[in-house]
């Protein structure tokens, strides 16, 4: 089989300036990344080119974000190394270069103006906070529901396009309680039979919360079908262990 060469070869993380002197054990470490994500533009301007007028932009939605009560900016380094050194005009093929393209995962992770556009359209109603069916469960189609297991803020890596990104200020909050309600609203509902675990993120959840939920989930006859909304797989796949696949195969298994 001849090998078919990538498109994109993502830099070296010992080439960029803010992770330079970071040893492979710690880059390879969920926790550090973690710790290590970047928060500020600061941080940013040292790992891609802006030049005054972007970085200046990009801090004025940063601060207005922040003014507003929200969490706006988070990457993990992972994430962030994927980016092009100069997103505002990234390296690409030329038959997918448009005049103004900008680096696909600068564009997802980063607040630019566009975020401030049409601020009075409100949080998404689809999943706001006051329109759930019980406890934690949404639904909203007649045989899928969501389960809310992890606050908005659990994330990784913020998505600028997420549809919760107008709530990203922490103040909701998922409890054992409000699980154990939406559990129960799924299991009387019998014409339900595929549930998305989402949140935030279900994977940046504790393992013995995931565990009870899906093992939960598993005693339910009626459930065909189990889906877990992540971005770990892409943006902290360091995370992604034998420990936790083996897990969720099991939990998800148990009982059915």
């Amino acid at each position: 089989m001849m090998h078919k060469e990538f498109i994109y070869h993502p830099r070296d993380f010992r080439k960029i300036e803010l992770w330079k002197n970071v040893k492979d054990e710690e880059w390879y470490n969920p926790q550090w990344q973690l710790k290590n994500s970047i928060r500020s533009v600061d941080q940013l301007k040292h790992v891609i080119k802006l030049n005054d007028y972007q970085e200046q932009e990009i801090r004025r939605v940063v601060d207005e974000l922040e003014r507003q009560g929200k969490d706006p900016l988070r990457i993990t380094p992972y994430y962030a190394s994927l980016m092009d050194e100069d997103p505002f005009h990234p390296d690409i093929p030329l038959e997918e270069k448009g005049n103004k393209r900008l680096d696909p995962i600068f564009w997802q992770s980063v607040p630019t103006p566009a975020n401030l556009l049409f601020p009075n359209t409100g949080r998404e109603a689809s999943m706001n906070e006051g329109s759930r069916s019980y406890g934690a469960a949404y639904q909203r189609y007649p045989n899928r529901v969501a389960l809310f297991v992890a606050q908005n803020t659990s994330c990784a890596s913020y998505c600028v396009h997420c549809q919760r990104a107008k709530s990203l200020d922490a103040t909701c909050d998922v409890n054992i309680e409000l699980i154990n309600k939406g559990l129960f609203y799924i299991n009387f509902n019998k014409n339900i039979d595929e549930v998305l675990v989402t949140g935030g993120d279900a994977l940046r959840v504790s393992k013995k919360r995931l565990q009870y939920v899906l093992e939960e989930l598993s005693k339910m006859e009626h459930i065909r079908a189990i889906r877990i909304a992540t971005r770990v797989p892409v943006v902290l796949p360091m995370a992604v262990t034998d420990e936790i696949l083996t897990l969720i195969k099991e939990s998800a298994n148990r009982y059915t």
